[in-house]
């Protein structure tokens, strides 16, 4: 089955692409700060903080240049947009990939994947619970 993608509402409906400013692996677990750089040089709009605490199970940053299979099927989705950014993918290739790795030990119907894209990189994020979200200035 194919993969699907769904848009991912964090911000409501706001089609600003932000920009990935951290990616914290720490002591709350896994956190991703994005920023949306064009404007908050000038205006100092909040940063938005995505926590998925150490409910995540992988996650990988790649370039997006290395990504463009994944950008020609994206091209085919009437769900996806440039301008988008926050994305919750079904049917994912990187659960099966995952899975496969580990001889199928993990119970793939409980894992979230979410893609987050930038200007530059792609974020998939694999996780068995919602993250939670907020804004800081940071």
């Amino acid at each position: 089955m194919k993969q699907k993608i769904i848009k991912w509402h964090i911000q409501g409906e706001k089609k600003i692409i932000h920009d990935i400013k951290y990616i914290m692996n720490g002591s709350d677990g896994l956190s991703v700060i994005l920023s949306d750089f064009r404007t908050n040089i000038i205006q100092k709009e909040l940063d938005i903080v995505i926590n998925f605490g150490f409910n995540f199970i992988a996650y990988r940053i790649t370039n997006e240049e290395l990504r463009a299979k994944l950008y020609e099927d994206l091209k085919k989705d009437s769900e996806f947009d440039f301008k988008w950014g926050f994305y919750e993918v079904k049917n994912s290739e990187y659960v099966s990939w995952l899975k496969n790795e580990s001889y199928s030990t993990i119970d793939t119907n409980k894992i979230i994947h979410y893609s987050l894209f930038d200007e530059n990189y792609v974020l998939d994020i694999l996780t068995t619970c919602k993250p939670s979200i907020q804004e800081a200035l940071l």
